[in-house]
């Protein structure tokens, strides 16, 4: 999740719901931080998903290739 405010309220091992109300990620979905990056103005979160593939309606895999 890139352009979160930052903010000392999340921490690595939160688990994260999305509202959907941007349209980049589908509401309910749901993940528990892994890690935080912070620059001066905004957080980039990466979250693991906490429930099966068999529950989502999209998922988008990423690769460094």
């Amino acid at each position: 999740m890139s352009y979160t405010p930052r903010t000392p309220d999340v921490l690595a091992d939160d688990v994260l719901v999305t509202s959907g109300i941007d349209g980049t990620y589908p509401p309910a979905s749901g993940g528990q931080g892994a890690r935080i990056e912070q620059d001066a103005a905004y957080s980039r979160l990466h979250a693991c998903p906490t429930a099966g593939t068999d529950q989502n309606g999209r998922v988008l895999v990423l690769s460094r290739q």
